[in-house]
């Protein structure tokens, strides 16, 4: 006679696959009502769309990265922080649009294209995400080095007020 005794980790890690799973049919049942209810009947519509996306993708990546070179260090923190966000959600589009591009032409491994010997053997709808991933993960550690960099300077002021408070400057 055997009792299993199953931890709280392995239920929760049981449930998330099974949750992880169901999310993936609900996103094929998705697929197949987003695109033959709205998208291929207005395909022109989504086309322009597209291309308003690929332009705020590169316009915000572009400017992000000039104000990063150019002003970084005359911003103010908000200033900062509005730097890294639009360099993560562009970033994030990016990724979003080169993944539906490789999907859309028919890739089917991430990395190959056997099509030619001396082809660049790389598709790029494939390599940008990679990239992306790199300036959102590099975005994300600037963003929490402000981050920590704010919440010091801050306790340095609580520390100098309460000094004050008690009666005078050391």
């Amino acid at each position: 006679m055997s009792t299993e005794t199953s931890t709280p980790s392995a239920n929760a890690s049981a449930a998330r696959l099974a949750l992880i799973g169901l999310l993936l049919v609900q996103i094929f049942v998705g697929y197949e009502w987003f695109i033959d209810g709205s998208i291929i009947p207005h395909a022109v519509v989504f086309g322009y769309l597209i291309e308003i996306g690929e332009l705020l993708v590169g316009i915000g990546l572009i400017a992000a990265a000039l104000v990063w070179l150019t002003r970084w260090q005359q911003l103010p923190d908000r200033g900062r922080l509005t730097v890294l966000a639009v360099t993560v959600l562009a970033s994030l589009a990016g990724i979003f649009m080169a993944v539906n591009f490789h999907l859309a032409n028919g890739g089917t491994h991430p990395w190959l294209i056997p099509k030619d010997g001396f082809d660049e053997s790389v598709d790029l709808d494939s390599l940008l995400p990679m990239i992306q991933l790199v300036l959102i993960g590099l975005s994300v550690g600037v963003w929490r080095a402000l981050r920590r960099e704010h919440e010091t300077r801050t306790v340095r002021v609580w520390h100098r007020r309460a000094r004050e408070a008690e009666g005078g400057l050391t």
